[in-house]
């Protein structure tokens, strides 16, 4: 039996997702959602840690392997308490809860310069931009803060973990009371905190047996791409860095030391014109 929560964090700093490294860009934009495999990531390192003193790697191995098995994470979008805004490629062109590219852009999105520094003066070729969700948005003549909601499915209560109404706790830890995301958190990106969590009502449309299916109208996350597939939206090249690649069990003692195997995607939004049910994966990626 698959418990069905839906869950909202409040960004504390800016939130920075990103793609496919490019050598030849100077810009690194972000996505505009928090994919599966990210929270897979957060709650493997929240939980090894709450678990272990002094967590090894095969800690970290193990936990998420047992993740794999007994949870599923949807994509986290951004929700500024009242609109989700998820993406959907209509008719009239990309839109994100109501509002097209450039309105989301603008009330979402911002990005910040640095260059590395020698003796005060900027190294060349060194200048960088980021792209980020920003932790805090303007509405009306208010200023609130930015959160990001979506689902998680746990079966079998691993770890002795109980789902309570304020969080999922292991003994007196809460595993999702502040967990970080995505990348740059070396300059502090990435911080999000628990705001709540609401048994059942997800936002999708679903239907739970012995997997997950998603059966909404628009694609809610990346989805492999076949050639029969006809749609409306579009393809990426979906690929990554980590420690450990759970699918090939190849793993590094580097960070981004793993090269995740390139494969083409449907984007999150994509509409397919036979339109049919779809199985969540661990990762919050989809399969039909």
């Amino acid at each position: 039996m698959w418990h069905e929560l839906t869950v909202t964090f409040q960004l504390r700093s800016p939130l920075h997702i990103g793609y496919l490294p490019s050598r030849s860009s100077i810009f690194s934009p972000t996505r505009y959602y928090v994919p599966g495999r990210t929270l897979w990531g957060a709650l493997t390192r929240s939980i090894t840690e709450s678990i272990h003193g002094q967590p090894g790697g095969d800690d970290y191995r193990s936990t998420g392997k047992k993740l794999r098995e007994d949870f599923r994470f949807s994509y986290f979008y951004v929700h500024d308490g009242r609109t989700y805004y998820l993406p959907e490629y209509r008719d009239d062109g990309l839109m994100y809860g109501g509002l097209d590219r450039y309105e989301f852009e603008g009330r979402f999105i911002a990005s910040t310069v640095s260059t590395a520094l020698k003796d005060g003066v900027a190294l060349k070729g060194s200048l960088h931009e980021t792209e980020y969700i920003n932790s805090m948005f303007h509405d009306s003549e208010k200023v609130e803060r930015t959160r990001i909601m979506g689902c998680i499915w746990i079966k079998n209560r691993p770890f002795d973990l109980e789902i309570q109404k304020d969080g999922i706790f292991i003994g007196n830890t809460n595993i999702l009371d502040e967990l970080t995301l995505g990348g740059e958190s070396k300059y502090g990106f990435g911080k999000v905190v628990l705001e709540s969590i609401r048994i059942g009502r997800t936002p999708f449309r679903v239907h739970v047996s012995e997997d997950i299916q998603i059966s909404d109208e628009f694609l809610r996350g990346h989805m492999r791409y076949t050639h029969d597939l006809k749609f409306t939206g579009d393809l990426e090249l979906l690929s990554g860095r980590a420690y450990f690649d759970p699918e090939s069990q190849r793993s590094s003692e580097k960070p981004g030391g793993v090269i995740i195997k390139p494969e083409y995607y449907l984007t999150p939004g994509t509409r397919i014109e036979d339109h049919k049910e779809a199985t969540l994966l661990w990762d919050g990626t989809l399969v039909r």
